[in-house]
């Protein structure tokens, strides 16, 4: 699934791809590890 959604934002001409998994997913995190840059990044979100 990974590949189709790579294959098809190359055809939307986006220049990269993000996601989000869990904290506690660390069989997620292993996979992308190893496909992807680890961006860092910390979600924040607010309920209105």
């Amino acid at each position: 699934m990974i590949e189709w959604v790579q294959a098809f934002a190359r055809e939307k001409q986006c220049a990269r791809l993000y996601w989000h998994t869990q904290q506690t997913n660390e069989r997620a995190q292993k996979l992308y590890d190893w496909l992807a840059e680890n961006a860092g990044s910390v979600e924040y979100r607010m309920a209105l």
